[in-house]
């Protein structure tokens, strides 16, 4: 199912307040059986592009099975990103190779950014903002990451330092600020995803 929601051409759909099934049946069954056939970064890639996709999430497990899933399925920040109340279905921004980039519009001026890895290697991806804007006309929504700076956090990884999209300059350059590029591994069938939210402008 999660590759033929990410193979798919998916035009998104503004629809506030109302949660869409992209494939047959949303229940993430983690039954014992579940568990032992897909690994964690195959669960992250469902539970995300569910999120992404602003479905509604039903979840049946087994306890015994779900422990060592258990910091994914309750994730509050993942789960936020689903339920936000902004209602709009995210959209795959583009695609590089193996690697495809997905944001969602979140409310506050927010946004949630994923990079997905369908490829059957780890990926060590670059991530340059300037090619990353988003100009979608569905929702009305745009980034700015030229003049928007905004703050940085990974979802997945509670350890992993905030950070923001631009920096002060150095040089001639230390009076203005400017962008600020990263990186992330991405494993196999997996998925990083990040809350990115305005915190000034120039």
């Amino acid at each position: 199912a999660m590759s033929h929601i990410s193979e798919s051409n998916v035009e998104h759909e503004l629809v506030q307040g109302a949660w869409e099934r992209p494939v047959a049946d949303l229940a993430i069954d983690l039954s014992k059986e579940l568990c032992e056939k897909f690994t964690a970064g195959d669960v992250d890639e469902a539970y995300i592009l569910y999120t992404v996709f602003k479905s509604a999430i039903a979840q049946s497990v087994v306890l015994d099975a779900v422990l060592p899933l258990q910091s994914i399925i309750t994730n509050r920040d993942v789960i936020a990103i689903d339920q936000d109340p902004l209602g709009i279905q995210g959209l795959r921004l583009k695609t590089d190779g193996d690697i495809q980039y997905w944001f969602k519009p979140l409310s506050g001026g927010d946004w949630a950014f994923c990079i997905l890895n369908v490829g059957p290697e780890p990926a060590h991806v670059s991530i340059d903002w300037s090619s990353l804007e988003v100009n979608d006309g569905l929702s009305g929504r745009s980034t700015d990451f030229a003049t928007v700076n905004y703050a940085v956090k990974d979802l997945w990884n509670a350890s992993a330092k905030p950070f923001t999209t631009l920096v002060k300059g150095k040089g001639k350059l230390r009076k203005k600020l400017v962008q600020n590029p990263a990186s992330a591994v991405v494993g196999s069938h997996d998925v990083v995803v990040y809350r990115l939210s305005p915190v000034a402008s120039r």
